[in-house]
């Protein structure tokens, strides 16, 4: 329980000294909140990181220590990897206007936004959601956060140059 401890006053501690765009000091950082298990609690972890945002090492951290992260309203809270995360969160990005565009035999065929993410093994529990709007190229997405970081990297990987 002890490394949890220092783990958690060390990720504030630098989330506050890297929160350089809000200038009122008391209001600086991430409020973090642990909740681990005994498996957690008994990880050892080592990581040697340079100029690494607080987002990518909690997501490192969690990781090799079995846990994972739930963004709340007025905090990240680190939870057991056991522990079921149905808040669901909406996202928009930015697409490719021919994202959800296929072509079969020069007849253009139409794919739902969901439909697109659920054939590459996006899962979409109940009361999420995934719609695009062709005229402005905007996804708008409502999932877990676990399923919205997969989504993350594929429009990532849509929006690189070919």
């Amino acid at each position: 329980m002890k490394s949890n401890f220092l783990l958690n006053k060390f990720l504030k501690q630098k989330s506050r000294e890297l929160d350089v765009q809000e200038p009122d000091p008391s209001h600086r950082g991430v409020n973090i909140i642990l909740k681990s298990d005994e498996h957690a609690d008994a990880a050892r972890i080592t990581l040697s990181l340079t100029n690494a945002p607080v987002a990518e090492v909690l997501r490192y951290v969690t990781t090799l220590a079995g846990l994972k992260v739930k963004i709340d309203q007025y905090a990240v809270v680190v939870i057991p990897s056991t522990a079921v995360l149905e808040t669901l969160i909406t996202k928009q990005y930015k697409v490719p206007l021919l994202t959800f565009t296929g072509s079969a035999s020069n007849n253009y065929a139409q794919i739902s936004a969901k439909d697109y993410f659920t054939n590459i093994g996006v899962l979409f529990p109940p009361g999420s959601a995934a719609n695009f709007n062709a005229t402005s190229g905007l996804l708008i997405v409502k999932n877990t956060q676990e399923q919205l970081g997969l989504i993350d990297a594929i429009v990532e990987a849509l929006n690189k140059p070919h």
